[in-house]
């Protein structure tokens, strides 16, 4: 009996260092990921906005049937467009605490962000989910990401965010109206961000399925085994 007991308590010491290990490790990623985010939205966020304002004056100073119109309001654009993009990604950096919010918070204030920084119109489904740390962690990564390539890539303006659980599984849908893309185009424009998403969902045992056409926007859709809620007694799919 001694012996048994003994063992428990070096699988359990031998358990909790690695948790704290990977508790170290994602808080140093987090803490390198919100360096990151200061560090683009004071600099280049910031020298983008004076860009944008050098372009509207420059557009009001020239006369309008000046040679440099046409240049100058090219400039603007490409000028808005790429904050547009900064905003998208800063919103894909940005740390969300799951401790604090939980994933169905998580996900709301993720589309509210959307809403109120870009006007975006993300169109939200979120039901109570019970799931592992490790779960609701890859859930919100995984929204993140595909709503700032939807922004980035696909310059969409409507997006639809569902949560729900069926058939004893979790499943996280997020659809697109934007430009969509063909899958030889997918390897070289979204090839890292796709295949990071799928390595989350396969470490979880999960399944992640991919439709987009150029022209038709673009739906993602990940499922989540049972397995990873909380208590094998809820219902979590």
């Amino acid at each position: 009996q001694l012996e048994q007991q003994f063992n428990r308590m070096a699988e359990q010491l031998v358990e909790s260092i690695a948790q704290r290990q990977e508790l170290a490790e994602q808080n140093a990623r987090l803490s390198e990921r919100s360096r990151i985010s200061r560090e683009l939205h004071d600099a280049i966020s910031q020298d983008l906005f004076s860009l944008s304002m050098l372009a509207g004056g420059l557009q009001s100073a020239l006369p309008h049937d000046s040679p440099l119109q046409t240049q100058v309001t090219t400039l603007g654009a490409t000028t808005t467009n790429t904050i547009r993009e900064m905003r998208a990604l800063l919103l894909e950096l940005r740390p969300l605490q799951l401790e604090d919010l939980g994933l169905t918070e998580g996900l709301k204030e993720l589309a509210t962000s959307y809403i109120t920084r870009l006007g975006i119109t993300v169109n939200t489904e979120i039901a109570p989910v019970q799931l592992h740390v490790k779960a609701e962690h890859a859930l919100l990564r995984i929204s993140q990401e595909a709503l700032a390539n939807a922004v980035r890539h696909a310059n969409a303006t409507t997006i639809a965010l569902s949560l729900v659980s069926h058939e004893k599984q979790a499943t996280l849908t997020i659809s697109d109206n934007g430009s969509g893309f063909s899958p030889d185009e997918s390897k070289i424009q979204h090839g890292l961000g796709l295949r990071l998403m799928q390595e989350r969902v396969q470490e979880l045992n999960g399944t992640f399925t991919l439709q987009s056409k150029p022209g038709q926007g673009t739906s993602i859709c990940v499922c989540l085994p049972e397995e990873h809620c909380c208590d094998s007694s809820l219902d979590c799919g």
